[in-house]
């Protein structure tokens, strides 16, 4: 049944963030069950409250349910939880919308006619169960498994684990996730064999070097930040292309050529090494590829120390990079004066053909600090990992994705697993999974997203919604909302302590929906009894539960309460009690669900390697990644390959020594282009995240807030570029690149740096106008496979629907 929504929301008192903003005008209806509304209006009124975890993004922040008559209506932060500390975002709060949101898939579809005619037939979960049998089966018995691949986004929670573990199951390595955590992993794994992000110690750390990392809007933990940055005392730079909210809410802010970051560290590098400033004990004892070293065939190779005073004066990087040579002498000294001064990265930094060396460049002024495992350092903390319970069962499987770029990296990139499905690799998927991810709307060039799809037989989208991606596939599962499902939350990357939070339904499913977990393990139950001896848990509940108790028999930590006293926690634990008392798993499990989490505030540095590469000590000259272009080159064994073709295939300009030395690569199309001659950039809003903002109207509309600007998208332009074209704020403008074109109103903004525009990434109405990556080329970091956002190139005219303002 569907109703106004004035009319239910007054029945039940029902807030969200849109409505405390007092925002009306999205027009959206809700649909609500005839069961549920039934209730609203025959109920007693009773109030109770559950916690859970917002699963809207990978932040994984406690949440507060408020219920009447067991209908949820409405969201608040959990207090209790450590992470979020009672704040939420606008988005957590309008997971009421999204539960009742009229677009729900409600059952299994199966396609009927022409892909992508949206046409559907609903069918039974059990037939469509079989369909995805009857398919690995096939591929099983023709020792073809591998043609199988799942892709889905890394939402820290356990069902990439357990799909993990259905993959090795199987029998295919072919599952590819998309993680913003990678940009974080990628330099501690290349310097030290670590292949996790670390946990950045900012709340302590007295100086931050922030390589433009758009903290408070992009995932991982955006309310977690939003709290370190409104209470830190410590003086934050920000360095990058554009002014963003992290931008504003730092100390100061320094606009930088997009992608030259990592020439800017290398440039504070050569300041501290000349003055001496660098940690002299750490250099000695624990790193290695500083000084020039002689290899085991006898050969001189370039160190460090080198490398940044040759190449890298502040003189040579202030060309580079647009900014004034003194002021890089003055932060390089700033940063070196400091005790706990930390470098961290993202954004246009991250986001470019030249991510890897840019990332580890920055990453190394950690190491001339020796700033590790020191308050307000790079932390690499005790963390109970919840998925050690089942790796003792099920070891994970030894062979690498076909799809990879072939690095072996901590980047799983979606991208490049287009690009090779490009590049001639067609029949290499026969069924594809596309789990909680919609690449048509999320990825570059999704016309070329879009033909790559076209081309695989068969395409499976356990999805809540029918998008972009899911329009394109054979056969929909409809996976329930947060609000009806259990899940665990692990530790969120980059944070610096231990944390599990509990996502329990707070109401039961409205629609004939499964989460992905409870279906793959009726489709092993069908492959075989070995495949199910395998995955031997009755529900996705029972492994949820499994691991839970995991953590109950470990002793560790405690379950969250409002007391975030470390030192009492840490006190009672030395002497072997508890902050609760339950002597059974039960009893743990009825705690930690009253409370929504558990959580091991206790940083111990305990006697343990935090450097699992060759030579045992932090690495300015990756053994790591000269061990991986030795092994592509031993791999060619069909094809006769050296280092100088694999170098200029992957894109690389320097040669030598310099390979494996965090040096500066030229970002590609960073020069002057006359026919294309400014550079397209976008930027996240938090309220409009692709994978859940995106769907919701209240949301759409509250991002209109930035700039004014409701249910249609903008484009941010430099006043004096403006001025070049003769465009006025709130005129249309075309924006065309060789990918394709929009028609967007122009808001003129002296904070975006001449020369470029800036689009907010998002969906905002119906339009072709929700996926502005459809300008945006399909460019990459060819080592690492993370995708470049700078390298698109456009032009832009005065726009001929200026009737239309």
């Amino acid at each position: 049944m569907e109703i106004d929504r004035r009319a239910f929301l007054k029945l039940l008192g029902i807030t969200t963030g849109a409505t405390t903003a007092g925002i009306w005008s999205a027009r959206s209806l809700l649909s609500i069950p005839d069961e549920i509304y039934q209730r609203a209006f025959d109920g007693d009124h009773i109030e109770t409250w559950k916690n859970s975890i917002c699963s809207f993004c990978p932040g994984g922040c406690g949440i507060r349910v408020r219920l009447i008559d067991d209908i949820p209506v409405r969201i608040l932060g959990n207090s209790k939880y450590p992470l979020n500390q009672g704040a939420v975002c606008p988005l957590a709060e309008s997971g009421i919308e999204y539960l009742f949101h009229p677009d729900r898939i409600k059952t299994p579809l199966k396609r009927v006619g022409k892909r992508g005619a949206n046409n559907w037939e609903d069918i039974s979960w059990e037939e469509a169960i079989d369909l995805v049998t009857a398919r690995l089966q096939k591929l099983i018995s023709n020792n073809s498994i591998d043609h199988f691949v799942v892709i889905g986004h890394e939402y820290n929670d356990l069902s990439t684990d357990f799909i993990n573990l259905f993959m090795d199951a199987v029998g295919s390595p072919n599952y590819l996730k998309s993680s913003a955590a990678d940009i974080f992993a990628l330099p501690a794994f290349l310097s030290q064999g670590w292949d996790q992000a670390p946990a950045f110690d900012l709340a302590h750390a007295d100086f931050i070097l922030n390589f433009g990392a758009d903290l408070l809007d992009e995932e991982i933990s955006p309310v977690y930040f939003n709290k370190i940055y409104g209470s830190s005392k410590s003086k934050i730079v920000h360095i990058s292309s554009y002014q963003s909210r992290t931008a504003v809410a730092s100390s100061h802010w320094f606009p930088i050529n997009a992608g030259f970051g990592g020439a800017l560290a290398l440039g504070i590098a050569n300041v501290i090494i000349r003055d001496g400033t660098y940690n002299d004990e750490f250099i000695r004892k624990s790193a290695f590829g500083f000084e020039d070293w002689t290899d085991s065939k006898g050969n001189r190779i370039k160190g460090f120390k080198r490398l940044v005073l040759e190449d890298y004066s502040p003189a040579k990087v202030a060309a580079m990079t647009g900014m004034d040579a003194g002021t890089i002498v003055d932060l390089a000294r700033e940063f070196a004066v400091h005790n706990a001064a930390l470098a961290i990265a993202g954004g246009t930094t991250a986001y470019s053909t030249n991510s890897t060396y840019s990332l580890y460049a920055i990453y190394c002024l950690n190491a001339l600090k020796g700033n590790f495992e020191k308050p307000g350092g790079v932390l690499f903390p005790n963390k109970f990992d919840i998925s050690d319970f089942y790796r003792t069962i099920l070891p994970s499987s030894q062979k690498k994705s076909s799809f990879g770029t072939g690095f072996n990296l901590p980047t799983d990139s979606l991208d490049h697993v287009f690009r090779n499905l490009d590049f001639g690799h067609t029949g290499a998927v026969d069924t594809l999974l596309i789990h909680r991810l919609n690449p048509m709307f999320e990825a570059t060039h999704p016309s070329r997203i879009k033909d790559a799809l076209n081309e695989i037989p068969f395409i499976i989208a356990s999805s809540t919604f029918l998008d972009e991606t899911a329009m394109l596939a054979d056969l929909i599962l409809p996976e329930p909302t947060g609000l009806e499902s259990w899940n665990l939350s692990q530790t969120i990357p980059t944070v610096e302590y231990a944390h599990m939070g509990v996502q329990q339904p707070i109401i039961p499913a409205l629609y004939n929906n499964r989460q992905i977990g409870d279906v793959l393990l009726e489709v092993a139950q069908k492959l075989s009894p070995e495949i199910r001896r395998r995955l031997h848990w009755e529900s996705y509940f029972d492994f949820i539960q499994a691991a839970a108790e995991s953590i109950y028999q470990s002793g560790e930590g405690t379950i969250i309460s409002e007391s975030r006293d470390y030192s009492w926690i840490k006190y009672l634990k030395a002497r072997g009690w508890q902050t609760f008392d339950y002597s059974t798993f039960e009893e743990f499990w009825t705690v930690l669900l009253e409370n929504g989490g558990w959580w091991n505030p206790v940083y111990t540095k305990k006697e343990r390697q935090i450097y699992h590469n060759r030579s045992g000590k932090f690495e300015f000259y990756s053994t790591t990644l000269a061990n991986a272009f030795q092994n592509i080159i031993a791999s060619r064994e069909n094809s006769a390959i050296d280092l100088e073709q694999l170098l200029s295939e992957v894109m690389i300009n320097d040669r030598g020594d310099n390979v494996f030395l965090p040096h500066f690569e030229q970002p590609r199309t960073a020069t002057f282009d006359a026919k294309y001659p400014l550079q397209l950039f976008s930027y996240p809003i938090l309220t409009n995240q692709p994978r859940s903002g995106a769907t919701l109207g209240l949301m759409q509309e509250l991002s209109g807030i930035i700039s004014r600007e409701y249910w249609q998208l903008w484009a941010e332009i430099n006043p004096d570029t403006a001025d070049q074209y003769g465009i006025e704020e709130d005129e249309y403008l075309d924006i065309i690149s060789k990918y394709g074109n929009l028609s967007i109103k122009a808001k003129l903004r002296p904070t975006v740096m001449p020369g470029s525009i800036m689009l907010p990434y998002g969906r905002f109405g119906s339009s072709n106008q929700n996926t502005i990556y459809q300008l945006f080329s399909s460019d990459q970091d060819r080592i690492s496979g993370i995708p470049s956002l700078i390298s698109t190139k456009i032009k832009i005219k005065k726009s001929a629907r200026q009737d239309h303002v």
